[in-house]
């Protein structure tokens, strides 16, 4: 079983979440925060939203290099909504 939980409702920006015993891992989704970030192509920085996402795991059941691809695509998904 895969869990949700968002402790960016309460500003926080990071925290580690920890699987229950019925859980294989647990993504966590901080509060998103203005930065500033170089756009190339307008040679100038531009504001973005940055979110700090946390996946806590069960080494039974899954290894870091398959939790590593998981969160990879989970970030790539929510940096372009549109591919959803």
């Amino acid at each position: 079983m895969a869990t949700v939980t968002n402790f960016g409702t309460f500003g926080l920006t990071f925290a580690t979440p920890i699987p229950l015993p019925e859980q294989t891992f647990v993504l966590g989704l901080g509060a998103a925060r203005r930065v500033p970030f170089w756009d190339e192509a307008k040679g100038q920085f531009v504001p973005v939203h940055e979110v700090f996402l946390t996946l806590s795991f069960d080494h039974r059941v899954l290894d870091g290099g398959a939790a590593g691809r998981l969160l990879a695509r989970i970030t790539e998904l929510l940096a372009q909504p549109e591919k959803l």
